[in-house]
């Protein structure tokens, strides 16, 4: 509500003040003008001497400003009163026809970004998306960010977690995760490259098999190649798995490891037949997985 009454009003928001009990329920809140506090140098230009680079203070454009908003919980229930409302601003607004400059509205959101990468695959830079985009759009003042805007989104597309789509699939969780209250995800990044991923739904609603391909690459490190989800655990939906792998790498696996089941391994048998019908080597592999006197060394040079 305060962001959309701020967007009409002319001006951004900043999160202030927060505090939570130990279960982490917000108590209170409070919801600033984005120009509150001053800036906390008076020399706005610094030079960088690693770069000889001029760097500007990001909190020069703060002038003290008291407009906020705050709320708190009230005790014993779930329910937020607005404790103090301040709605003078001690500097000029946004105009209607300025808008396109605020903060909000200069943010690029998931669909942006991904203009921004798919134009960028046909080699199609920054600006010139951006002229595209505001010619999509009918100008600046309905959505969509400064020039300046789409070359920070390609920068960090390219250097924030690795040149991937790496950065695509995080902001897609986080809307998710957003929107949904049961959708847990949680990522971790470690000198700019994603490291890790973890996500889950509090309730498991297709109710069907996960099947995940699994190997080792050239570093000796296990790699997911693919995954897959099947209604069925049978011969044919094996045997259409298989196929659709084989479809995407082009070429059979060197060797396969699979548990007991039965119809996984008819299915097996039949896409991969050369590994299934070669008993020298079935032979020599059965030697050194049932070999219990083999040290651990030995079975992994075997």
């Amino acid at each position: 509500m305060y962001n959309n009454y701020a967007s009409l009003a002319g001006f951004d928001v900043r999160l202030g003040t927060i505090r939570t009990t130990e279960s982490n329920i917000i108590t209170q809140r409070h919801l600033l003008c984005n120009r509150e506090g001053k800036p906390r140098t008076a020399k706005v230009d610094t030079l960088d001497p690693q770069h000889n680079k001029i760097q500007r203070r990001k909190d020069s454009f703060r002038c003290e400003c008291k407009a906020k908003i705050v709320f708190i919980l009230l005790h014993g229930t779930n329910k937020y009163i607005v404790a103090e409302f301040v709605e003078q601003h001690n500097h000029e607004l946004f105009g209607k026809d300025n808008m396109f400059w605020s903060r909000t509205k200069r943010k690029l959101d998931y669909s942006q970004e991904m203009f921004i990468h798919n134009l960028s695959k046909q080699n199609i830079g920054a600006s010139r998306a951006h002229g595209l985009y505001t010619g999509l759009q009918d100008g600046y003042d309905i959505r969509g960010g400064l020039v300046s805007n789409f070359k920070n989104s390609t920068r960090n597309l390219n250097s924030y977690i690795g040149s991937r789509d790496a950065k695509f699939l995080v902001v897609k969780m986080l809307e998710r995760k957003k929107n949904i209250p049961t959708f847990s995800f949680e990522f971790k990044v470690m000198q700019k490259k994603l490291n890790a991923l973890f996500w889950a739904d509090e309730t498991a609603k297709y109710d069907m098999v996960f099947v995940p391909f699994t190997g080792i690459d050239n570093h000796k490190k296990c790699v997911t190649f693919g995954v897959e989800l099947l209604s069925r655990e049978d011969g044919s939906s094996y045997s259409w798995l298989l196929r659709a792998f084989l479809k995407a790498f082009k070429k059979h696996p060197t060797l396969v490891l699979t548990d007991q089941d039965p119809t996984l391994n008819k299915a097996v048998n039949e896409i991969t037949s050369q590994l299934a019908t070669n008993s020298a080597f079935r032979k020599l592999f059965h030697s050194i997985i049932w070999n219990s006197k083999l040290e651990p060394h030995e079975f992994d040079n075997a």
